[in-house]
């Protein structure tokens, strides 16, 4: 699939070299996705691409299946069409049109200092409209290739980004990146990061035997034997770019005498200089320790329904920003299962024929360069949904968040708390209040086993393991 992205310029069909195009390169984007509704009504646009003579535009969306449609349109208006039988995992999904036209964004780019000498040409050979699954890019991107003997500082092609919502300019790639032809200079600074596997220290113990530390991974328990407690992580990590880490919520399906509603298996990050352990613990919410801010990567309701937030305040119980995802798991008489499918709030996923939440799933967390957005995705096999996006809308109060306060929180370092408690999930807080008592039927879960009656009740746990945090450095 690398064919089809930036480097695959040099092999686009030229066709009438010395004509002017008839159609635009926004016009033959249109074109495309017009074409690739054809095929599936439901296509996806993830990017485009074309020489700077613009003799013609190719096309890449999301089938079906995990397919991939190509769609090539000439500058005359002629169209191909082709399905490929894999999946594009290279870009994020972009909604047309884009607000800038590609016009629009060369003018920018020439604005910016990238001119050939000559008065209104912009230095550009190869563009492409898309949005790189990599930190950095919240929307639509033209991403212009430079030629490489006008910059005598570099024997390499580079590349500059004209964001197609904002129209902000940005270096990508300029070996050296000296400051091109203005000031003050704009290249990014180079950040080196490093990949770590968290090691683990048990924080307490609720009941049942402590929680089982390893390399990268955690248990809490298992369906009848619950490790109930906290842990965190001997390291603290600073200017994160991306969490990996696998979830198996397997064992807190509800059985016969036992259910997991209103039991917590909590991933979770809190900032401090010093490890967050024992008396030196810190949170958002909880009263009986010391503030610090807090991210919430997962927090479930059993297996039913998961929340994922950003606490990013001075004081406790501050402001947040948080979204929602439900599963199938939640469509029992205890849940207001058709209230809640048939919500309208924003910030509400359904995960239903997508996570079966008793199989293993993988988290993805990414936090763009400035950490002006975090996004978090889940998948399983071929799926993925999209839970959490600061660009998006949010069922909590967050749109007033002051998200220098996470890149704060970088520069200090955020340690991962991960843990197994009661008292607290999601789906019981306003506007979302879709959890109920049903006449008393449905009785909040027990954390630990516990005797009623002669009658031994079993809990049960969950666990993660695979957990890659990709960072600049370390405590």
């Amino acid at each position: 699939m690398k064919s089809i992205l930036l480097t695959m310029m040099l092999g686009l069909l030229l066709i009438g070299c010395t004509q002017q195009p008839d159609l635009t390169f926004n016009e033959m984007v249109e074109k495309t996705e017009f074409s690739a509704k054809e095929i599936n009504e439901a296509a996806l646009f993830y990017e485009s691409n074309a020489a700077k003579e613009l003799y013609q535009v190719r096309s890449v969306f999301e089938g079906v299946k995990n397919t991939t449609i190509e769609v090539v349109c000439t500058s005359k208006g002629k169209v191909v069409t082709k399905v490929i039988n894999e999946p594009f995992m290279e870009d994020e999904v972009i909604k047309l049109p884009v607000k800038l036209t590609l016009e629009d964004a060369e003018q920018l780019l020439l604005d910016a200092g990238y001119g050939t000498g000559v008065e209104g040409v912009a230095d550009w050979s190869e563009v492409v409209l898309r949005r790189p699954l990599e930190p950095g890019f919240n929307f639509a991107q033209y991403i212009f290739t430079l030629h490489s003997k006008i910059h005598p500082w570099s024997d390499s092609v580079g590349f500059v980004s004209v964001d197609a919502t904002t129209g902000k300019v940005t270096p990508v790639g300029l070996e050296g990146c000296p400051c091109p032809f203005k000031d003050p200079c704009i290249c990014p600074e180079e950040v080196t990061q490093t990949t770590f596997i968290p090691e683990f220290d048990v924080d307490y113990q609720k009941c049942g035997p402590n929680p089982i530390v390893s390399s990268g991974g955690v248990s809490f328990g298992t369906e009848g034997n619950p490790a109930a407690g906290r842990v965190c992580s001997k390291n603290g990590y600073k200017n994160i770019s991306k969490i990996e880490v696998d979830i198996d919520l397997s064992g807190l399906q509800q059985n016969d005498g036992w259910s997991a509603d209103y039991l917590n298996a909590a991933m979770y990050l809190v900032t401090s200089d010093v490890q967050p352990i024992g008396d030196k613990y810190c949170d958002a919410e909880y009263e009986q320790c010391d503030f610090c801010n807090e991210i919430d990567l997962l927090e479930t309701n059993g297996n039913k329904m998961f929340q994922h937030t950003l606490h990013l305040d001075t004081i406790k119980k501050g402001k947040q920003r948080w979204e929602v995802s439900y599963t199938e798991a939640a469509n029992t008489d205890c849940w207001n299962w058709d209230e809640m499918t048939s919500s309208t709030l924003g910030g509400v996923h359904s995960l239903v024929g997508k996570i079966d939440p008793t199989k293993p799933f993988h988290m993805v967390t990414v936090f763009n360069d400035d950490y002006t957005n975090m996004v978090i995705t889940l998948s399983q096999g071929d799926s993925s949904v999209k839970v959490f996006d600061m660009t998006d809308s949010s069922v909590g109060d967050g749109s007033s968040l002051d998200m220098s306060m996470l890149k704060d929180g970088m520069e200090v370092g955020w340690w991962f708390t991960p843990s197994y408690h009661g008292d607290w999930s999601p789906g019981d807080d306003e506007p979302t209040k879709w959890y109920k008592d049903n006449g008393g039927e449905c009785s909040h879960g027990t954390l630990c086993n516990y005797t009623k009656d002669s009658v031994e009740y079993k809990g049960g746990g969950w666990s993660f393991s695979n957990l890659v945090v990709t960072a600049e450095s370390q405590l």
